[in-house]
Protein backbone atom coordinates (compact mmCIF):
# COMPACT_ATOMS: atom_id res chain seq x y z
CA UNK A 1 0.00 0.00 0.00
CA UNK A 2 3.00 2.25 0.38
CA UNK A 3 3.74 2.04 -3.43
CA UNK A 4 1.57 4.15 -5.80
CA UNK A 5 1.47 3.76 -9.50
CA UNK A 6 0.67 6.55 -12.34
CA UNK A 7 -2.26 5.86 -14.89
CA UNK A 8 0.24 6.93 -17.33
CA UNK A 9 2.66 4.18 -16.54
CA UNK A 10 -0.29 1.29 -16.95
CA UNK A 11 -1.35 2.82 -20.53
CA UNK A 12 2.59 2.91 -21.28
CA UNK A 13 2.69 -0.93 -20.11
CA UNK A 14 -0.56 -1.91 -22.08
CA UNK A 15 0.04 0.07 -25.08
CA UNK A 16 3.97 -1.17 -25.48
CA UNK A 17 4.90 -4.59 -23.87
CA UNK A 18 1.72 -7.16 -24.06
CA UNK A 19 1.46 -8.62 -27.44
CA UNK A 20 -1.59 -11.21 -28.77
CA UNK A 21 -4.53 -12.11 -26.33
CA UNK A 22 -2.85 -10.32 -23.06
CA UNK A 23 -3.10 -7.55 -24.90
CA UNK A 24 -6.76 -7.40 -25.97
CA UNK A 25 -7.61 -9.30 -22.40
CA UNK A 26 -6.06 -5.26 -20.98
CA UNK A 27 -7.25 -2.95 -23.60
CA UNK A 28 -11.19 -4.65 -23.23
CA UNK A 29 -10.78 -3.63 -19.17
CA UNK A 30 -9.92 0.17 -19.96
CA UNK A 31 -12.57 2.69 -20.36
CA UNK A 32 -12.36 3.51 -23.42
CA UNK A 33 -11.54 0.39 -25.62
CA UNK A 34 -8.85 1.69 -28.33
CA UNK A 35 -6.50 -0.39 -29.97
CA UNK A 36 -3.61 2.40 -30.02
CA UNK A 37 -2.78 5.59 -27.90
CA UNK A 38 -4.14 8.90 -29.66
CA UNK A 39 -1.21 11.40 -30.58
CA UNK A 40 -1.37 14.73 -28.83
CA UNK A 41 -2.77 17.44 -31.24
CA UNK A 42 -0.63 20.16 -31.92
CA UNK A 43 -3.03 23.38 -31.91
CA UNK A 44 -1.86 27.16 -33.34
CA UNK A 45 0.92 28.15 -35.23
CA UNK A 46 4.24 25.58 -34.81
CA UNK A 47 6.72 28.31 -35.14
CA UNK A 48 5.06 29.97 -31.87
CA UNK A 49 7.71 32.13 -30.17
CA UNK A 50 5.29 33.11 -26.94
CA UNK A 51 7.34 32.48 -23.67
CA UNK A 52 10.34 32.92 -25.64
CA UNK A 53 13.36 35.67 -24.40
CA UNK A 54 14.25 38.05 -27.31
CA UNK A 55 17.50 37.89 -27.55
CA UNK A 56 18.35 35.09 -25.15
CA UNK A 57 21.93 33.71 -25.42
CA UNK A 58 22.85 29.82 -24.85
CA UNK A 59 24.28 28.20 -21.98
CA UNK A 60 27.00 27.39 -24.41
CA UNK A 61 27.82 31.11 -25.42
CA UNK A 62 29.30 32.02 -22.18
CA UNK A 63 32.85 32.71 -21.99
CA UNK A 64 35.42 29.72 -21.28
CA UNK A 65 36.25 31.42 -18.25
CA UNK A 66 32.86 30.52 -16.72
CA UNK A 67 33.00 26.76 -17.42
CA UNK A 68 36.78 26.87 -16.33
CA UNK A 69 35.58 28.53 -12.54
CA UNK A 70 39.29 30.16 -12.87
CA UNK A 71 37.91 33.84 -12.87
CA UNK A 72 35.36 35.29 -10.35
CA UNK A 73 31.98 37.55 -11.09
CA UNK A 74 30.24 34.76 -12.46
CA UNK A 75 26.94 33.79 -10.66
CA UNK A 76 24.18 31.52 -11.21
CA UNK A 77 20.53 32.68 -10.51
CA UNK A 78 18.15 30.15 -9.08
CA UNK A 79 14.63 30.85 -7.63
CA UNK A 80 13.14 28.67 -4.66
CA UNK A 81 9.47 28.38 -4.38
CA UNK A 82 8.03 28.36 -0.43
CA UNK A 83 4.94 25.77 0.40
CA UNK A 84 2.26 26.06 -1.95
CA UNK A 85 3.71 28.73 -3.90
CA UNK A 86 3.27 31.44 -1.69
CA UNK A 87 6.35 32.71 -1.26
CA UNK A 88 10.17 32.68 -2.71
CA UNK A 89 13.77 32.80 -2.01
CA UNK A 90 16.19 34.09 -4.71
CA UNK A 91 19.59 32.77 -4.64
CA UNK A 92 22.79 33.88 -6.41
CA UNK A 93 26.05 31.73 -6.31
CA UNK A 94 29.33 32.55 -7.40
CA UNK A 95 30.88 29.98 -9.50
CA UNK A 96 34.53 30.68 -8.21
CA UNK A 97 34.47 32.02 -4.84
CA UNK A 98 30.89 29.74 -4.20
CA UNK A 99 30.25 33.64 -2.50
CA UNK A 100 26.03 32.87 -2.32
CA UNK A 101 23.89 36.02 -1.68
CA UNK A 102 20.09 34.65 -0.20
CA UNK A 103 17.08 36.98 -1.34
CA UNK A 104 14.09 37.14 0.40
CA UNK A 105 11.35 37.49 -2.35
CA UNK A 106 8.34 37.32 -0.48
CA UNK A 107 5.16 36.90 -2.39
CA UNK A 108 6.63 39.47 -5.38
CA UNK A 109 8.07 36.63 -7.26
CA UNK A 110 7.32 37.82 -10.88
CA UNK A 111 9.46 38.10 -13.25
CA UNK A 112 10.33 42.01 -12.96
CA UNK A 113 10.22 42.26 -9.53
CA UNK A 114 12.89 39.41 -9.25
CA UNK A 115 15.08 40.86 -11.84
CA UNK A 116 14.68 44.06 -9.52
CA UNK A 117 15.58 42.54 -6.28
CA UNK A 118 18.91 40.70 -7.96
CA UNK A 119 20.44 43.88 -9.39
CA UNK A 120 20.13 45.75 -6.33
CA UNK A 121 21.96 43.07 -4.52
CA UNK A 122 24.25 42.77 -7.54
CA UNK A 123 24.64 46.44 -7.70
CA UNK A 124 26.11 46.27 -3.83
CA UNK A 125 29.28 44.35 -5.15
CA UNK A 126 32.53 45.65 -6.49
CA UNK A 127 32.22 45.63 -10.35
CA UNK A 128 35.00 43.79 -11.06
CA UNK A 129 32.97 40.39 -8.76
CA UNK A 130 29.60 40.92 -11.39
CA UNK A 131 30.28 39.94 -15.04
CA UNK A 132 27.33 37.44 -15.77
CA UNK A 133 24.95 35.71 -14.55
CA UNK A 134 23.15 32.78 -15.62
CA UNK A 135 20.02 31.75 -14.19
CA UNK A 136 17.68 28.41 -14.23
CA UNK A 137 15.62 27.55 -17.47
CA UNK A 138 12.88 27.09 -15.64
CA UNK A 139 12.57 30.68 -14.90
CA UNK A 140 14.66 32.31 -17.58
CA UNK A 141 14.66 36.00 -16.29
CA UNK A 142 17.51 37.19 -17.71
CA UNK A 143 19.32 36.76 -21.01
CA UNK A 144 22.69 39.14 -21.71
CA UNK A 145 25.88 39.60 -19.70
CA UNK A 146 25.44 42.50 -16.78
Amino acid sequence: MTMRISHEAIYQYIYVLPRGELKRTLIKALRQERKYRRKKQRHGNVDETRGKIADMLSIEERPKEVADRTVPGHWEGDLIMGKYKRTALGTLVERTTRKTILIPLGDEKDAERVRRAYVKELRALPKEMVKTLTHDVKYPFFSKSI
